[in-house]
């Protein structure tokens, strides 16, 4: 009976730290979710959250084959981008400005191996445009 109660309130607690993530957009061949328990109030304007941004199968090709020569123009490695699937982004919004700055980024390939990772200064905050994607993620965020 005991190993029944743990095994239940381990499962329990193993639950509540595996990703929630809420399907926000489909855009451009790339769906994105937000990270729900991920989001964390910085103060009273900013929120910081994680965003999965997933290759979806439109397309998925010629996003990897964009996503290669990209690296290839900044003279950085394209080993494993062959698999490339998906992004995991932490970024900060501006709720009260309506803007937003990217903090880090990570790079995953179908298999979940991670191909890199990424450090952002966050002194650069751009814009949120009106009735783009990155205003439909605004508006989840700063509801």
């Amino acid at each position: 009976m005991k190993y029944i109660l743990i095994t239940l309130l381990l499962a329990t607690l193993s639950n509540k730290t595996e990703a929630q993530e809420v399907f926000i957009i489909s855009s451009g061949g790339e769906d994105t979710y937000v990270i729900t328990n991920s989001i964390r109030k910085i103060n009273s304007n900013i929120i910081e959250v994680w965003l999965k941004i997933k290759l979806t199968d439109e397309n998925i090709e010629l996003n990897r084959s964009r996503r290669i020569e990209y690296r290839k123009s900044l003279n950085l490695p394209t080993l494993g981008y062959e698999k490339y699937s998906y992004l995991k982004v932490k970024r900060r919004y501006d709720c009260l400005n309506k803007k937003c700055t990217m903090i880090e980024g990570n790079t995953f390939t179908v298999d979940n191996k991670l191909l890199d990772h990424e450090e952002y200064k966050p002194d650069y905050w751009f814009s949120i445009i009106p009735e783009t994607p990155s205003e439909k993620i605004f508006n989840y965020i700063c509801k």
